[in-house]
């Protein structure tokens, strides 16, 4: 509700599942880890054509991997049957696919961060059209966490004076464990700065079943420019 009727960029939920889910799943996450299931991760440019993210590894989990992950698993199943539903209820439509979906498990290494980027860059790279709509990131971390590795989301600034001027103003979000970060991933600019330690996340992304939903006009096109001027 708050993403789509109250039109807020982002929206941040704690204490999601209780700590003792969390680590069970950051368990998971690190048999997964010494079982070699990751690969270079990566991320999509403003020209649609995908980049390998400096040390960050990723994996997306499958059924396989149920004896080492089952936590993960019932976690991404559990959301997947339930939050499409509930947001076609709010919206009156179905306009959140409650069978296409994307998921990524990732730990970001001492030496790496994310680039200034947006999800779904909405432009054909050459390979099928990306309709990823809202991207939900679950943290990993043990509680207390404090080695850096925040989410830097970039708003509109409400004042001129306020630090971005018209690349906006950059908010961090720290990667707390047990949290849950929430936003459109066609529209929302946003980093990851750099960590002290490995710092763990598991992100879903829910597909639009309306093309036109990933349109040029689409809210925050004056920030994204900014950031990524054509040509």
């Amino acid at each position: 509700r708050r993403l789509f009727e109250l039109g807020e960029p982002y929206v941040v939920f704690d204490d999601v599942l209780g700590n003792d889910v969390r680590g069970a799943m950051l368990e998971d996450a690190l048999a997964l880890r010494r079982r070699d299931r990751f690969g270079p991760s990566q991320s999509v440019g403003s020209d649609g054509v995908p980049f390998d993210k400096e040390a960050v590894l990723s994996c997306e989990v499958e059924p396989t991997d149920f004896d080492d992950a089952p936590h993960l698993l019932a976690f991404t199943r559990d959301w997947l049957l339930t939050l499409p539903p509930a947001l076609n209820a709010l919206l009156g439509a179905e306009r959140v696919s409650p069978r296409e979906y994307g998921t990524k498990l990732a730990v970001q290494m001492a030496s790496g961060r994310y680039p200034r980027h947006v999800d779904n860059a909405c432009v054909d790279g050459g390979g099928p059209r990306d309709k990823r709509w809202i991207t939900c990131i679950y943290y990993l971390q043990e509680p207390g966490w404090d080695a850096g590795g925040a989410l830097r989301i970039y708003v509109d600034c409400d004042d001129d004076d306020a630090r971005g001027d018209a690349q906006g103003e950059g908010v961090d979000v720290a990667p707390t464990g047990d949290r849950l970060v929430c936003f459109f991933a066609d529209r929302v600019v946003h980093e990851v700065l750099p960590a002290a330690a490995d710092r763990w996340a598991l992100t879903l992304w829910f597909v639009g079943n309306d093309d036109a939903e990933c349109a040029a006009d689409r809210a925050g096109a004056g920030l994204r420019a900014a950031h990524f001027p054509p040509g």
